[in-house]
């Protein structure tokens, strides 16, 4: 009985060793924690603003997949193209999101169009 216990306790203490070690591969080969924006609220009006540049932020910087999906809730007022860049189309407002390949983070900016 007593070999039994001390076999369960050195199979749990070898999984959580095994956990903690994934856990710091994770953390120390720098995968996608979050994104951030630029901004998080812009206002262009029709006529005027060709359009705006939101930038992305992926962290840390050691990240190996820094890719990032960009979409617009609402294309007829506000277009977002792969590299951010917002162009307004009718008078409305719309959320653009961009959201990281590596984990789904995400981040938003409101687009106001008058």
């Amino acid at each position: 009985m007593k070999r039994i216990i001390m076999l369960a306790v050195g199979v749990l203490a070898l999984l959580t060793s095994c956990r903690e070690i994934r856990d710091l591969n994770y953390y120390a080969n720098g995968y996608v924690d979050r994104v951030t924006l630029n901004t998080n609220k812009i206002e262009l009006v029709l006529g005027e603003d060709a359009g705006f540049q939101l930038e992305a932020t992926v962290s840390p910087v050691t990240a190996p997949n820094r890719k990032v999906i960009w979409t617009s809730a609402d294309w007829t007022v506000a277009e977002v193209n792969d590299n951010g860049y917002v162009t307004p189309k009718t008078a409305g407002e719309t959320v653009v999101t961009v959201r990281t390949d590596d984990g789904g983070y995400t981040d938003r900016c409101t687009v106001v169009v008058r």
